[in-house]
């Protein structure tokens, strides 16, 4: 069938049930798309059953669109919510729009805690709502790299292990937890070049690829573990020319293999 006819038939209220979900999974993304404009995508049972099926399905692929779905709009603003609760919790966790996730949170965040859940494990939720949801989702709010540095200092007792692996913890609170959690503190992306240095001395393999490594941790972790540097795509070139003299061939080799490749972009 061709597709203008497909898009036709997925957006049609009058199509069957039957149809519609054999359309859920059609291979072509647009078709897919075209339900959502379908007003019977959540039919009604004889026990007053909404069936969400296919519209929490959809909403995984396309949570903005199912935002503004007919069938969604339809329950969700102008009946009961409660039936769309699964639905919204995927559209609030799957968006990339701040502005969705505020409205949807505002909407519907009173209705239930998975709601509020969804909320605060969408790394784009504005922080002035992550503020908010962290007394109710603490372990989320911990991990969300949108997460405020004074909030973190806030859950740090309760929930070390998360903020010291989000890259939004002050670099004080790194320093605190850098024994407790070594390895996840060198991962992250705010970590004081002095802590990284003195972390790359346990755990080079992590600490090398910290974006906080500079020209000096390259060459100090070189002289030990050559092999790490010299296949690291973020390995500077001036240390890469260095490693031309490396007592080991292989190691030359593969210096002279990066320059030449990098030479060539």
């Amino acid at each position: 069938m061709a597709l203008n006819l497909l898009l036709l038939e997925a957006a049609k209220s009058d199509t069957s049930w039957k149809r519609l979900k054999a359309l859920a999974e059609h291979e072509d993304r647009e078709v897919r798309r075209a339900l959502l404009q379908n007003p019977a995508l959540c039919p009604i049972d004889d026990q007053g059953y909404v069936d969400t099926h296919l519209l929490w399905s959809l909403a995984g692929e396309f949570p903005d669109e199912a935002a503004e779905a007919p069938a969604f709009v339809l329950h969700a603003f102008y009946g009961d919510p409660k039936p769309m609760v699964d639905v919204i919790r995927r559209i609030v966790v799957r968006t990339k729009d701040p502005e969705r996730v505020r409205s949807m949170f505002s909407l519907f965040g009173p209705l239930h805690e998975g709601i509020q859940w969804s909320t605060a494990n969408n790394s784009m939720t504005p922080p002035e709502i992550l503020r908010e949801l962290a007394e109710e989702c603490p372990l989320a709010v911990a991990s969300n790299p949108n997460t405020p540095p004074d909030v973190l200092r806030e859950l740090v007792e309760e929930w070390p292990a998360a903020v010291a692996g989000n890259p939004k913890a002050p670099p004080e609170v790194l320093l605190k937890l850098a024994k407790q959690f070594p390895q996840t503190v060198a991962c992250n992306p705010n970590v004081p070049s002095d802590l990284l240095e003195t972390l790359a001395e346990d755990w080079p393999s992590l600490a090398i690829n910290n974006p906080n490594m500079n020209i000096h941790l390259f060459r100090s972790i070189a002289k030990d573990w050559p092999v790490l540097v010299v296949d690291n795509p973020n390995t500077p070139t001036e240390i890469l020319r260095e490693l031309l003299h490396h007592p080991q061939a292989f190691v030359q080799k593969r210096a002279n293999k990066h320059l030449s490749a990098r030479a060539r972009l």
